[in-house]
């Protein structure tokens, strides 16, 4: 063989003759040639790996998907979830009654077929209402996911606690503590009524209002009736607020409007109420002034049952008994603490932009009659609108302010006895992942 084509291991026992080719240059040149191919077959290999492992990947998570779709459609893994009953379940009675599990306290009032509407009860909220109102009203405390859900990953987020429920109920414990504190209201309710109605009772069905907690639905409250031994009657979806938000209960900002004789036009119910007033706009401003609470919404609203969007504030450290000494709530300083509650008041009305154009400004709550309370909340918001024509001034209404929730939620349930079967106001809280 030549020497300048040997290949192999150059031994120092066969070094070339003199003159001879350099065969370690060759010898050289060929092992690079043969690490450069290495490295291209080990790089060919990982980036085929990487395609063969995304592939499978891709199938992976197409197949876990659809497991979860079909998981989510049969309910094969959530515990059974009650169907709404029949309207034929219950009785055709001569009333409709409403409660209202305010900030403080809760109340009732029962309306009757001819149109008269009575103040049932008052019952004053426990310790432990008001510290899970209080809780409730936060932002940290919206639950997300809750029923019905529109979707699959939040069914399937909330299935550990969805189980815990349904294991509390079959143990015959409160399905949540927020519903044990709820049911206690309104069982003392529930016997109060039933205490006014005498043999034109009992009681069955009742409409449930509450304020506009970021942390409340409808969920507790069903479960909170179920206890208490009572069917909760609400708006459906489709009068009351569109789209996927079955999940909220109708609050106090449509219930006290309703409560004021405002918003009835065209709701085909007797009530003691005459034609509404006019106002300048059909923005109103809900001010719930108690002892506990203040809360300031904005929204558009025209008819009472109808809700579209709110924004404001709740602040359970600003309710009118903030300024005395409370049980482990110190008083606060006179002026300090009517700085905070105009503060408050401005803060609601520049929420939204139509703060400066409203028609009428709702005043309810157990100290809504507060003189300095209510010269505050006029400054404030006479001083927000954009014009200060006579014609064009927000209208303040106050009429029964301590029941103007029970009252409109009372009219709320006679709506609900006129809507068709397929419309009923029993919540309907299984799975929705196919949305409205």
């Amino acid at each position: 063989m030549p020497w300048d084509t040997s290949y192999g291991t150059l031994s120092p026992r066969t070094r070339p003759p003199p003159g001879a080719p350099d065969r370690i240059l060759v010898i050289e040149k060929t092992r690079r040639r043969r690490r450069r191919c290495c490295k291209k077959i080990l790089r060919s290999l990982f980036f085929k790996v990487l395609i063969v492992l995304a592939v499978i990947s891709t199938l992976l998570w197409h197949f876990a998907a659809f497991a979860g779709e079909i998981i989510c459609y049969t309910n094969f893994l959530s515990p059974p979830f009650p169907l709404p009953p029949a309207r034929s379940n219950f009785k055709n009675q001569t009333f409709s009654v409403g409660f209202d599990l305010t900030a403080g306290y809760a109340t009732a009032a029962v309306l009757f077929d001819n149109g008269t509407i009575v103040n049932v009860a008052r019952i004053e909220g426990t310790p432990e209402y008001n510290a899970a109102l209080t809780r409730l009203s936060l932002e940290s405390s919206a639950q997300t996911p809750t029923p019905p859900y529109y979707n699959c990953t939040a069914q399937l987020s909330d299935l550990p606690r969805q189980w815990l429920r349904y294991l509390r109920e079959l143990t015959h414990q409160p399905a949540s503590p927020d519903a044990a504190v709820l049911a206690s209201l309104l069982t003392q309710l529930k016997a109060a009524t039933n205490t006014y109605l005498g043999p034109r009772g009992p009681l069955e069905q009742v409409f449930l209002t509450t304020p506009p907690l970021p942390g409340l639905y409808n969920e507790p409250l069903l479960d909170a009736a179920d206890a208490a031994g009572i069917q909760m009657l609400t708006l459906p979806w489709y009068i009351h607020r569109s789209g996927d938000s079955a999940q909220y209960p109708v609050t106090t900002i449509n219930a006290a409007f309703a409560g004021m004789c405002l918003g009835l036009k065209g709701l085909n119910i007797t009530t003691p109420c005459n034609e509404d007033s006019e106002s300048a706009s059909d923005a109103i401003f809900s001010v719930l002034f108690t002892k506990h609470a203040l809360a300031a919404h904005l929204t558009p609203l025209a008819s009472a049952p109808h809700f579209y969007a709110a924004k404001g504030v709740v602040d359970f450290t600003l309710g009118s008994g903030a300024k005395r000494n409370a049980p482990n709530r110190p008083a606060l300083p006179i002026d300090v603490y009517w700085r905070a509650v105009r503060a408050a008041l401005r803060e609601a009305l520049g929420s939204y932009y139509i703060g400066a154009r409203l028609g009428r400004v709702v005043v309810y709550g157990d100290a809504a009659d507060d003189e300095d309370f209510n010269k505050i909340l006029r400054e404030e918001v006479l001083a927000a609108q954009e014009s200060d024509e006579e014609g064009e001034r927000p209208v303040f209404v106050s009429s029964e302010a301590v029941y103007a929730g029970a009252r409109g939620a009372a009219m709320f349930a006679k709506l609900c006895s006129g809507l068709p079967p397929w419309g009923s106001c029993f919540p309907d809280l299984r799975p929705a992942p196919q949305g409205w």
